[in-house]
């Protein structure tokens, strides 16, 4: 069997969205894999790059194929319209990449690691763990495959590496939901009070606020 071929691109630069960058995502594959994803409009240059190189693995995958597989074959397009939390579009689209934390190589079926590069905007390696958050604007290097599983012939958009523009870092206590601090203002470090209990009102636990 032919051995699939694979191009290599990078992006335009684009805010991102659920970057497993650092960790790998274990959720749905007990060997993780590395994942990000890009915002663009409808109309970007990159999304109807896309959508000509999808064209193009279709018509090929087809003509490839038996007549009675060719005609029931589906194009999968390589993105999806965003939808904000009522579950209406946006008008953005969504363009995740991703690639599996480790392989078995064929020859000594050793596992080999795959984690994805990371580059600052300098194009400097970065080596240190980058915990980088939604709404980061990154270009992402990646490799796109043809595919054709199950009657769908789609796009594989494998990671490669990804060259961080802007940082919007990560925190897992979730004290970035509040922007950046304020200079002046209540400091934790500081409050040398009691609690609640020393205060003369107290306040019912059914009372609303």
């Amino acid at each position: 069997m032919a051995q699939k071929k694979k191009n290599i691109m990078t992006s335009p630069k684009a805010p991102c969205k659920w970057a497993f960058l650092s960790k790998p995502n274990t959720k749905w594959k007990e060997e993780g894999e590395y994942k990000v994803t890009l915002v663009f409009a409808e109309d970007d240059p990159f999304i109807s790059k896309l959508t000509e190189l999808s064209n193009e693995a279709f018509e090929e995958t087809k003509a490839g194929l038996k007549p009675a597989q060719a005609k029931t074959a589906k194009q999968v397009l390589p993105f999806k319209p965003e939808l904000d939390e009522d579950g209406e579009e946006t008008g953005n689209v969504e363009v995740t990449f991703k690639t599996n934390a480790s392989r078995i190589d064929k020859k000594t079926e050793k596992v080999i690691q795959m984690k994805p590069r990371i580059y600052d905007s300098k194009n400097q390696l970065v080596k240190k763990e980058l915990m980088i958050g939604n709404g980061s604007v990154l270009n992402v290097n990646f490799s796109y495959v043809p595919q054709f599983v199950k009657g769908e012939c789609y796009l594989s958009l494998y990671l490669n590496a990804v060259r961080v523009v802007t940082l919007v870092e990560f925190a897992p206590d979730g004290s970035s939901m509040f922007g950046e601090a304020e200079e002046d203002g209540f400091d934790a470090d500081e409050f040398e009070g009691g609690g609640t209990e020393d205060t003369e009102e107290k306040v019912d636990d059914d009372e609303e606020f």
